[in-house]
Order: C-alpha cells, then structure tokens, then sequence
C-alpha cells in the first residue's frame, strides 16, 4: 500500500511563484483588503435581514464565504452575484445545521439541563 502512495507522489516538490498558485490571482491579492470591506456589509445585511442569523453567526459565515471565494476566485466570473449566492447557501446551512442540533438534543437527555433539574432524583443521572 505505501507503494502506491509513493507511486502518486512527484518525486520532487517544485515550488509555486505567485502566479501559478492555484486560487487567487496575484492581481487580486493586493485588492483583497478592498473586496472584503466593499462587500462584507452587504453579505452581513443579507445573512441578518432576510435570514435572520444571529449578527455574531453572520460574521463568522460572512468570513466562511471569503475563505472559499480567495481560494477558488480564478474561476469566478461574477464576483457581487457569486458573493450573494454564497452566502444565501452558507444561511440557509447555517439553519439546517441548528436543526439537526435541536433535533438532537430533543433526543439526547442530557443535551439541555431540564427546567425542573433541582427536583431529579440522582438515579435519574
């Protein structure tokens, strides 16, 4: 089996100039700072306003979408309409990740301490 590791590996590693890495262009590199902060708030406004995520879970999905535009923006031709798109999925995970947690944690007693939990009998642990 390790053979056909070593098999699938080139045998010297050469390294990338910036411009043969895979994702972002070194174009866009410099105008990342200027991308984020152009369109940051809009992808907030939508993740808050149209699909009511909570404003902390917002930024953490808004950065969420950021992380896989720059490592994928060769192959974006919209970038306004490939941001919106993202993150309308990212909410829409975002809620039916809570879903399976609730869902979850309606099974599993010991997911959320009952609202009577002083009047349980210590076998009931």
């Amino acid at each position: 089996m390790d053979s056909m590791v070593g098999d699938a590996l080139p045998s010297q590693a050469t390294p990338m100039t910036i411009d043969e890495r895979p994702g972002l262009p070194a174009a866009a590199e410099g105008r990342a700072d200027d991308i984020y902060t152009a369109h940051a708030p809009l992808l907030r406004h939508i993740a808050v306003a149209k699909f009511h995520v909570p404003r902390s879970d917002a930024d953490a999905l808004v950065h969420d979408v950021f992380a896989a535009f720059f490592g994928n923006a060769a192959s974006v031709r919209n970038l306004r309409s490939y941001l919106i798109g993202a993150i309308c999925n990212a909410s829409r995970h975002y809620w039916r990740e809570r879903k399976q947690e609730e869902s979850f944690c309606r099974d599993d007693i010991g997911c959320r301490p009952s609202r009577n939990w002083s009047n349980r009998s210590a076998a009931s642990f």
